[in-house]
């Protein structure tokens, strides 16, 4: 409920602040990162905090190990496929997005799609104190 509402005042503040041409940037930006996103994500979150509480549950750390492991690198590979995705259709976008818009959207996707398998991972150890600490750095 915070980030929804701190998301809400950051927009309204937005406006105030800037012209309409920077809100529909940057609502581009974030929502381009957010399709490419979901694809460089691949599902792996939901599917790791199954297998990995079925691990945790059977005390089998070495599974768990592995399961971390490949995750990590399939969401890698889906970073990069999203990255070759946005390289390929920059040019149809280039007329509204900066080049370095673009760069600042290839983070976007890299570092939120880490973030929520880092928070899939925690959720998935049941231990859920370190939660907030983990998303705030995250």
């Amino acid at each position: 409920m915070v980030g929804l509402l701190s998301g809400y005042l950051l927009w309204i503040g937005l406006t105030r602040l800037t012209s309409p041409e920077v809100i529909g940037i940057s609502s581009t930006v974030i929502s381009l990162a957010n399709i490419l996103g979901a694809v460089a994500m691949l599902g792996v979150p939901q599917g790791v905090s199954r297998f990995l509480a079925k691990s945790y549950q059977e005390k089998d750390l070495g599974e768990a190990r592995v399961f971390v492991r490949s995750s990590l690198l399939t969401v890698c590979i889906g970073i990069s496929a999203s990255f070759v995705i946005l390289l390929i259709v920059k040019d149809w976008i280039y007329v509204t997005l900066d080049p370095n818009l673009i760069i600042f959207t290839m983070i976007l996707i890299g570092s939120t799609s880490i973030a929520i398998l880092n928070r899939s991972i925690v959720i998935a150890t049941l231990k859920t104190k370190i939660l907030p600490i983990v998303m705030v750095i995250s």
